[in-house]
């Protein structure tokens, strides 16, 4: 049986080496390190660092996140399905990803199954509306994002 977590509006399963790397409504960052053994460890901190990601996906928004956290202490995104930040993302609901107050970023890890399948990495972001984004390590470089407070144009989502 997978662990599973529970926001304000949605249970999601946590697969291994899932990594909360951010929530907005706990004023905290925290990190899970749910194993597939019965114990898990749980770090939290007030500390606005985000950890990195080891296998190198999506190794530039959470630097640019980091910076904004610092800087505003919370994150609001807009994430486009072009370069040039014309076609916005839809999220969960269908509506445009247009400045949105991000609420959660859970990070799964790549792994194997006890099944031997495959599974990508996958970045999911909770805004504070209840939609949500998600998207695999093989699909991240299809999008561009930029963050309120950055002052960047739109970055691709790597």
């Amino acid at each position: 049986m997978q662990k599973q977590y529970m926001d304000n509006h949605h249970y999601t399963s946590l697969r291994p080496h899932t990594y909360l790397i951010y929530s907005a409504s706990w004023h905290t960052r925290t990190i899970t390190f749910p194993g597939i053994t019965p114990i898990s460890t749980t770090i939290t901190t007030n500390d606005v660092t985000v950890p990195s990601l080891l296998n190198g996906e999506y190794a530039k928004i959470m630097p640019d996140s980091n910076t904004v956290l610092h800087s505003l202490g919370y994150i609001k995104m807009s994430l486009y399905a072009d370069a040039s930040g014309t076609i916005f993302a839809q999220d969960s609901s269908g509506n445009d990803i247009n400045n949105k107050l991000v609420q959660t970023t859970i990070y799964s890890y790549p792994y194997t199954d006890a099944n031997n399948n495959s599974w990508d990495g996958y970045l999911t972001t909770y805004f504070a509306d209840g939609s949500y984004f998600g998207n695999t390590d093989t699909n991240n470089s299809a999008y561009w994002y930029t963050l309120e407070g950055l002052g960047l144009p739109p970055q691709q989502y790597t």
